[in-house]
C-alpha cells in the first residue's frame, strides 16, 4: 500500500469532475463549488451507516478484496513496505474497479500510489465484514493443535541445514528431496497437524516459500547450483525476534496469500476480530471449505489461530496473540540467565528463549538432535572437531559451554573435551611452494628482497623457504628479473 491518506487529502487531489461524481454517487447536491462538493462528501463519509450500506452493497468477491487491502495498508502504516504488483493478478482488476466506483477507494496515477483507503472510513469497514462473516458460536472446546508461533523456528531450522550440507536446488528452483526430508527431519513432531485435522499444507511448498524468504533478504545465495548462507546471516540473527517475525509475515501475505482470494475474508477476521469473539470459522475436508484449513494452519505458525474440536466439526479458534507485526517488542535475557542444560550423557537442553545468534554458534560445535519445548544438542568429538574446523577456538567453544549452563560442567564430560580439544590441530597438513636454495647465503639475499614480502611465508631451514602457492607466476617471473633465475621442477598435477 502507499502512503495513508486522509479523506480530505484525497479530496483535495481530486480533479473537478471526479469529485462532482463522487458528491453524486454520495447523493450530494450538485454545487460548482469545490469547497462546497468537499464539505458534503466529508460529511457523508463520516456518517458509518453510510459507509457499511456500501460495504454491504458489494459483491462477496469485492468485499474480500476490500479487507485484504485494509490489511496491506495496516501493515504499510507500521512499517511493513512492499509495493504489490496488481497487473500480476488480473483476476482481481474488476473487484478493483468496482471498488473505486463504489468510493472506497482511490487512485492517483500521477502519483504512481498503491490504492488508498480513506483512514476515517476503515473502522466503519472493519465493523462491517466483522458482523458479515459469521462466526461459530463459541462453545466448549477441545484442542487439537496449534498457536504455536513456529514459523521463526523453521526458518532458522532452514537456515542451519543450507549451512551444513550441500544443499541444491531442482530445475524448477524447489528443495530437492533429501534436502525436503532433511529440513522436515529437525523440526518438532508438532509443526505439522495431525491427520485429523483436514488441511491441505505441502510441506515442499512451506520449505519453498521460506528458502524465497531467505534468498530474497540475502540471507542464502546460490553458487555453483548449491545454496550457501551469506554474511547477512550474521545481522539477521542479531534482530529481536518479533522484527524477524514481522519480515516473514510480511512475505506471506504479499506472496502467499494474495494469491488466494478465498482466504481474505477468513485471514481479516483472525486479524481483526474481537479478542471475545474467538471461534472464526468452521474447517471441513470438502473442495468448498477447504481453503479454510490451510489458512489455518499457516496462521498458526504466526500465533494467530489454533485448531479446536467441539460438537459438530473442527474449528479455527483465534488465539489472543497479537498480529505479527503488532508483537516487535524485544524480548531481552538478564545477563547471567541460565538458558541450557549440560547432561553427564553429552545431552545439551537449550531453552526457547535463547537469542539466535547464541543458537547459531552452537549449531557450529554440537549436533541438533530435536527441538520440542527446548532444544535438544548432543556434544561428541565429530562436532567439536566441526566447529573448531569452522574457526571456532577451545576457548570460545568452552566459554559458549559455560556461560550457556551457568558453568555447570559434569566432570567426565570437561575430561572428554580437554582430550578433544588436545587431539585437534597436534599434526599441520599445510600445502606450500618449497623454494630450496643453493646456499644459506642465497635464502638471505632471497629474504631481503623487498619485493619477496607477500610471497615467501616462512624460512623452513638455513636454505629452505617456503613460499605462497598460488603466487608462484609472480614469484618465478621477479626472481628472473633480479638474476636469480629458478630451476622449476612442478608436479604434472600443477601443469609442469
Amino acid at each position: 500500500m502507499g502512503d495513508s491518506y486522509t479523506l480530505l487529502d484525497i479530496l483535495i487531489r481530486l480533479g473537478l469532475e471526479d469529485l462532482q461524481e463522487l458528491a453524486r454517487r454520495s447523493g450530494s447536491i450538485a454545487s460548482p463549488s469545490r469547497r462546497s462538493l468537499s464539505a458534503q462528501v466529508l460529511a457523508q463519509y463520516r456518517d458509518r451507516n453510510f459507509i457499511r450500506r456500501i460495504v454491504r452493497a458489494l459483491p462477496k468477491e469485492a468485499m474480500g478484496l476490500l479487507g485484504f487491502l485494509v490489511l496491506l495498508q495496516d501493515q504499510s502504516r507500521q512499517g511493513l513496505q512492499g509495493r504489490t504488483q496488481w497487473e500480476d493478478y488480473p483476476e482481481q482488476t474488476q473487484h478493483l474497479d468496482a471498488l473505486l466506483h463504489a468510493g472506497l477507494l482511490f487512485h492517483f496515477p500521477d502519483e504512481n500510489s498503491e490504492p488508498i483507503i480513506p483512514e476515517e472510513i476503515i473502522p466503519a469497514i472493519r465493523d462491517t465484514l466483522l458482523e458479515l462473516e459469521q462466526n461459530e458460536p463459541s462453545v466448549q472446546e477441545e484442542r487439537l493443535w496449534g498457536g504455536t508461533e513456529r514459523i521463526l523456528l523453521m526458518q532458522f531450522r532452514l537456515l542451519a541445514a543450507v549451512q551444513k550440507g550441500r544443499f541444491r536446488q531442482t530445475p524448477a528452483n524447489l528443495l530437492g528431496k533429501r534436502e525436503l526430508e532433511q529440513w522436515l527431519g529437525e523440526l518438532p513432531n508438532d509443526v505439522f497437524p495431525p491427520n485429523s485435522i483436514p488441511n491441505m499444507i505441502d510441506p515442499q511448498t512451506v520449505a519453498d516459500f521460506l528458502l524465497s524468504a531467505g534468498l530474497q533478504s540475502g540471507l542464502i545465495d546460490r553458487w555453483k547450483g548449491e545454496l550457501r548462507i551469506t554474511n547477512e546471516i550474521f545481522d539477521w540473527l542479531r534482530q529481536d525476534r518479533g522484527t524477524l517475525t514481522k519480515n516473514l509475515w510480511n512475505r506471506f501475505v504479499r506472496s502467499v496469500a494474495i494469491r488466494y482470494p478465498a482466504w481474505y475474508i477468513p485471514l481479516f477476521c483472525a486479524v481483526y476480530a474481537a479478542e471475545n469473539e474467538q471461534v472464526l470459522w468452521r474447517i471441513s475436508p470438502s473442495s468448498a471449505t477447504g481453503y479454510r484449513g490451510t489458512l489455518a494452519v499457516w496462521l498458526s505458525w504466526f500465533g494467530l489461530v489454533r485448531v479446536s474440536r467441539q460438537a459438530g466439526g473442527v474449528i479455527a479458534v483465534r488465539t489472543s496473540a497479537p498480529v505479527p507485526w503488532e508483537s516487535g517488542e524485544k524480548k531481552s535475557v538478564e545477563q547471567g540467565t541460565t538458558l541450557g542444560t549440560l547432561q553427564p550423557n553429552f545431552e545439551l537442553m537449550v531453552s526457547p528463549d535463547t537469542p539466535l545468534d547464541l543458537l547459531w554458534e552452537i549449531e557450529r560445535f554440537a549436533d541438533h538432535d530435536h527441538t520440542d519445548v527446548v532444544s535438544i544438542y548432543r556434544l561428541n568429538r565429530e562436532s567439536i572437531i566441526r566447529g573448531l574446523k569452522d574457526g571456532l577456538s577451545a576457548d570460545e567453544i568452552r566459554n559458549y559451554i559455560k556461560n550457556l549452563t551457568g558453568n555447570r560442567i559434569p566432570q567426565n564430560v570437561q575430561f572428554s573435551l580437554a582430550e578433544w580439544f588436545h587431539s585437534y590441530g597436534r599434526v599441520e597438513v599445510e600445502e606450500v611452494l618449497l623454494l630450496r636454495c643453493r646456499d644459506a647465503q642465497v635464502a638471505e639475499e632471497v629474504l631481503h628482497i623487498s619485493e619477496s614480502e607477500g610471497y615467501i611465508r616462512e624460512r623452513l631451514g638455513p636454505n629452505l623457504l617456503a613460499a605462497e602457492p598460488e603466487k608462484i607466476e609472480q614469484l618465478i617471473e621477479m626472481l628472473e628479473r633480479l638474476g636469480l633465475t629458478p630451476v622449476v621442477r612442478l608436479s604434472k598435477r600443477d601443469g609442469a
